[in-house]
């Protein structure tokens, strides 16, 4: 029941979306037939939506911008924020439907087809992404960043490189156009990819790790010295970057001219299996694992393969051995641990983070949040109050003496849900309810907090108090785990 701070993740695009909705109220001021028309309401309703934003209130933003919409269909602005508010919410479809019918209404059309453009390549149909970017802003930026990432996922490099190539003209600061030009040339100029994924790394902006990561991993592939090696590595670079398919025909390359080239068969595997092409990765990866049966990762993948075709024993067979075979790497021991979680196998899982936390010497964010998930599995999976408890302990003093690795406020706050889920797990309800009134006034922004609370207040009998809370929490939730807890 581990969940982060989730709001914090989509900062950028929160404050991106706060901004848009501030450019939408401007636009309703200025505009000569707003003024005529229903002025005075719609601009009162979008500067109560965006108040309720920058309040994280979703559900409310989204209703006032559908009421906007309703007072003036012209003005596109409100569709962007609204879909963009379904986007953070992880509801890509309903995003794409609000920009659509934003295209039928809205006065100006461009911006609504970049956006569909967007969420059509999130929703990975490329081919209607690049037809809705026809319609956007051809000399736009943006339009160039999108249209090359569109033609990099179907495998089209020469228009790739064109259009970010482009990009990078038209904003040469901008880190995300070298990031992706990089990528588009790492088969046909791997000197030139380096200099682009360099140029992108120096300057700070969320992609700067994956950025860096490219870099390290074209420098390698020009310091080698086989050639097949080389193939590999580059595919690699544009696999790991999120883009599978350009790497097919080069792989199958590599294995005409050594048909037992491990690496290769792996990553032609994992490919496939991106692709949704389970057979053929299947096939790929028992290969691979013929000829060096002591890979951890060949198993791990196969594992993971098994269990998306609902083969449950081969998959944990195989998850297992990868753990066995890599017995101190946190990496295959956390997915041996969620796979059990994943089966309602808690005494594997929490053995299993057990031993993982164990190996995990640096007392850093990770340790600690797994920690606490550990905790958590204990309460609530297994209704182990000792084990539980003892570890809630053990978080508190810490939490308390301030001896944590990172002094992280949203670290102390889940430490205090923890500690406060724990009394009510041993029947002090009054007491965590006390606790949860305090933290999410603290805290307001974390569903599970409100989720809890919710909890505490059905168990004392408060249904009216506990429906607000519980509400609260299906609207904060980002990624759609408080539906997956009982609710």
């Amino acid at each position: 029941m581990d969940l982060k701070l989730i709001w914090s993740k989509h900062k950028v695009r929160l404050i991106a979306l706060i901004v848009l909705a501030g450019v939408a109220l401007l636009w309703l001021v200025f505009s000569p037939t707003t003024f005529k028309f229903l002025h005075g309401d719609a601009q009162e309703t979008l500067r109560e939506a965006e108040t309720a934003l920058s309040e994280h209130s979703y559900q409310e933003a989204l209703t006032l911008y559908q009421k906007a919409m309703l007072i003036d269909k012209s003005n596109y602005l409100p569709y962007l924020a609204a879909a963009e508010i379904y986007s953070l919410k992880n509801q890509p479809q309903n995003a794409l439907d609000l920009i659509l019918q934003g295209v039928q209404n809205a006065a100006e059309k461009k911006e609504l087809y970049l956006e569909a453009g967007r969420l059509s390549l999130a929703l990975n149909d490329p081919q209607k992404a690049r037809e809705y970017l026809l319609h956007a802003d051809q000399q736009d930026f943006q339009t160039h960043l999108l249209a090359g990432q569109t033609y990099l996922v179907q495998d089209n490099l020469p228009q790739a490189q064109k259009m970010l190539s482009a990009a990078t003209t038209t904003q040469p600061t901008d880190p995300a156009s070298h990031y992706y030009l990089a990528l588009a040339l790492v088969f046909d100029d791997p000197q030139k990819a380096l200099e682009e994924a360099k140029t992108a790394s120096e300057r700070n902006w969320e992609g700067k790790a994956k950025a860096l990561s490219l870099q390290q991993t074209l420098a390698e592939m020009l310091a080698a010295k086989n050639d097949l090696f080389k193939t590999t590595l580059m595919c690699y670079a544009l696999l790991a970057a999120g883009y599978p398919q350009p790497t097919i025909n080069p792989l199958k390359a590599v294995l005409r001219q050594d048909p037992k080239y491990r690496d290769a068969l792996i990553l032609l595997g994992t490919v496939q299996f991106k692709l949704e092409q389970e057979n053929e990765a299947l096939s790929y990866l028992n290969a691979a694992l013929q000829i060096d049966p002591a890979y951890a990762q060949t198993s791990l993948l196969l594992g993971q393969i098994y269990e998306s075709q609902t083969n449950f024993p081969e998959a944990q067979k195989y998850f297992e051995q990868a753990s066995e075979l890599e017995h101190l790497n946190v990496t295959f021991l956390e997915e041996l641990a969620t796979f059990y979680e994943r089966r309602e196998q808690f005494t594997q899982a929490t053995d299993t983070w057990e031993k993982l936390t164990a190996n995990e010497e640096e007392v850093d964010l990770t340790k600690i949040e797994n920690e606490i998930h550990l905790a958590f599995l204990y309460l609530d999976k297994l209704h182990d109050l000792a084990k539980g408890g003892d570890w809630a302990s053990q978080l508190k003093t810490a939490s308390d003496s301030d001896s944590l690795p990172l002094p992280d406020a949203d670290l102390k706050s889940r430490i205090e849900d923890l500690d406060l889920w724990f009394s009510f797990s041993q029947g002090k309800e009054k007491e965590a309810l006390e606790g949860y009134q305090t933290l999410v006034t603290q805290s307001p922004y974390n569903p599970l907090f409100w989720y809890h609370k919710a909890k505490v207040e059905e168990a004392l009998g408060k249904k009216k108090e506990s429906k607000e809370s519980l509400t609260r929490a299906r609207d904060l939730d980002l990624t759609g785990e408080i539906g997956l807890l009982p609710q």
